[in-house]
């Protein structure tokens, strides 16, 4: 009986965690392409360009100092004196968030369509199959990923399980959109505050005396095309901040869905895998592409980290110290999770699927270690099962070593900061 349910189908159906549905963000360009989010980028960069522009501080050609002004925050030695004058030529800090601003919105998107896709085409390749049984441990039901299943059949388990946590979500979606928007405004106008006390201060003249540095800071913020008396464009920047950060906290939102959803896994189905290899990754192909953007996220919000206390100082990091205790907090978890809960699943594929070629041998009356010549198409099939390269969440070189590049910008800027203070 053990043998017969070794070779039994295990496969399952599921629905997919859906944040378009549950959140209700995006849901009207669900099935667009990514590449048309870049329009909320042209939007987004004629925000700051009429903003800079209604201030009279969009800059010439001489106001370009990237050059002088990194030289600056790495304490280089540079040759002209740094002015209290910040018009948006000069601000690369702007720059450099509008990229990262525009790439987050069209990434947030990819990210929901691969991930609102995901696990039904997991499940139709073959790669995840139903447990024998459901498995049960504390974890589980404290989790209660028990009590949702409860009663149900193994191979029903799992896609019930989504079906109800979609449900929930769905039901509760008030609960997270609000208090995001609220979470982000309230952010956005703690890191407003921190510029006006602190911007640039990274780049103020060496060797000033603390009041005339506090004197040189307070002239350069009035002189900031977003600051002073620009009324207009500060509330512009306002707004472009609040969005921003509202499409961070979107990602780590959905992040933690999808990580709940990721260790219910553990309880309630196997890894397997399409050996036929359809998708060049036994099966895996789609959450290898998920797992991607979930890299390609973090590394995005490191560099955004890394350019706002580049401009604000390390000292100056309470001012957006949430946004830092989440990246430090969860970037671990969305990063390194996966690959624990799924470090073994090529193993453990190779495994189930040599298990039931035994017991379709078994099954047809071959006597495995007597009958040698009716083995050897058995035998064959598990010399190229255990071959196979199964491993769900590779990546690219490129992009894993820009992931952990990016990632860790922060803490090496906060560190050379701190040592070169």
């Amino acid at each position: 009986m053990t043998d017969q349910r070794q070779v039994a189908d295990r496969r399952i159906s599921t629905g997919d965690l859906d944040p378009f549905a549950f959140t209700g963000i995006y849901r009207w360009f669900k099935d667009w392409h990514s590449a048309w989010l870049l329009l909320v980028g042209v939007g987004y960069i004629g925000a700051v360009l009429i903003g800079a522009a209604s201030a009279g501080a969009i800059g010439t050609v001489e106001d370009f100092q990237v050059v002088d002004d990194v030289k600056r925050i790495l304490q280089l030695p540079v040759t002209e004196v740094s002015q209290p004058s910040f018009p948006l030529i000069r601000d690369v800090t702007t720059w450099l968030l509008c990229g990262s601003v525009i790439a987050g919105t069209v990434l947030l998107h990819r990210h929901w369509s691969y991930l609102s896709t995901c696990l039904s085409k997991l499940a139709e390749n073959g790669a995840i199959i139903a447990k024998p049984a459901v498995r049960s441990t504390r974890v589980s039901r404290a989790l209660r990923i028990d009590a949702i299943v409860a009663g149900k059949d193994p191979q029903e388990a799992f896609g019930h399980f989504i079906a109800r946590v979609n449900q929930t979500l769905r039901e509760h979606r008030a609960h997270l959109v609000v208090p995001m928007g609220i979470l982000s405004l309230v952010l956005a106008v703690l890191l407003w505050l921190g510029m006006e006390n602190s911007l640039f201060q990274t780049v103020a003249p060496p060797g000033l005396s603390d009041y005339e540095r506090q004197v040189w800071l307070e002239t350069a913020y009035q002189h900031w095309w977003a600051g002073g008396k620009h009324h207009f464009a500060r509330l512009l920047y306002l707004l472009l901040a609040w969005y921003a950060i509202f499409v961070i906290l979107a990602f780590q939102v959905v992040g933690v869905c999808a990580i709940y959803v990721t260790i219910a896994m553990h309880y309630l189905v196997d890894p397997s895998a399409d050996w036929l290899n359809s998708d060049g990754r036994y099966g895996w192909a789609p959450l290898a592409r998920f797992y991607r953007t979930v890299m390609w996220a973090n590394a995005i919000l490191g560099t955004s980290l890394t350019t706002v206390l580049a401009s604000l100082g390390v000292t100056n990091v309470a001012w957006i110290g949430v946004l830092v205790a989440l990246y430090v907090l969860l970037m671990p978890v969305f990063t390194v999770a996966p690959w624990v809960l799924f470090r073994h699943a090529g193993r453990r594929a190779v495994d189930t699927r040599v298990a039931q070629i035994k017991a379709l041998a078994l099954a047809n009356g071959v006597r495995i270690a007597e009958d040698i010549e009716r083995m050897g198409p058995y035998l064959a099939e598990i010399d190229r099962c255990r071959t196979a390269d199964i491993r769900p969440l590779r990546m690219g070189t490129i992009s894993l070593f820009t992931q952990f590049t990016l990632v860790f910008l922060p803490i090496v800027l906060a560190g050379a900061q701190i040592w070169l203070q």
